[in-house]
């Protein structure tokens, strides 16, 4: 007779873990990468080697804005998020309006994805709530991106 229980969730068996382990370190690098880039003015950013001071300039990595000239509901995220991490928050608005939720998500999604990842959720009484409306969380983020363009499309 096994002892193991016949369902398990899914952040429990290894494709959930697995999905778990990928989110936490895209947002680990979404973070660290928000301190490592520095606004170099317009469109651009500048990649900061640590240690050293050095900067390279990256290109405009929006396809739809250099083919079209067309912005996208994504553009501005990768400023926003730097000048979020560095708490200007008025220049993240302006680079994104979701841009600041969007990293507070990320930042949240650290310690989430780790007590998910190793089953600790499951101790906290609280957690299955909290974890039901995340879907929500993501559809009005999402919500929200493809809003303010439209806005600023108009």
């Amino acid at each position: 007779m096994s002892t193991y229980p016949t369902a398990m969730s899914s952040s429990s068996t290894g494709k959930g873990r697995t999905e778990h382990l990928w989110i936490l370190a895209m947002a680990v690098a979404a973070i660290a990468g928000s301190f490592l880039l520095v606004p170099s003015g317009g469109r651009t950013l500048d990649l900061t080697v640590p240690f050293t001071g050095i900067q390279i300039p990256l290109p405009a990595t929006c396809l739809s804005y250099r083919i079209f000239g067309v912005s996208c509901p994504g553009c501005g995220l990768t400023k926003s998020f730097v000048l979020t991490a560095r708490g200007n928050l008025g220049g993240a608005l302006r680079a994104n309006p979701v841009g600041p939720a969007l990293y507070v998500v990320c930042l949240l999604q650290i310690p989430y994805r780790w007590i998910e990842y190793f089953g600790l959720g499951r101790s906290i009484t609280w957690w299955k709530r909290v974890d039901a409306r995340l879907d929500v969380v993501t559809w009005v983020l999402l919500g929200g991106l493809v809003l303010q363009w439209l806005v600023n499309f108009m």
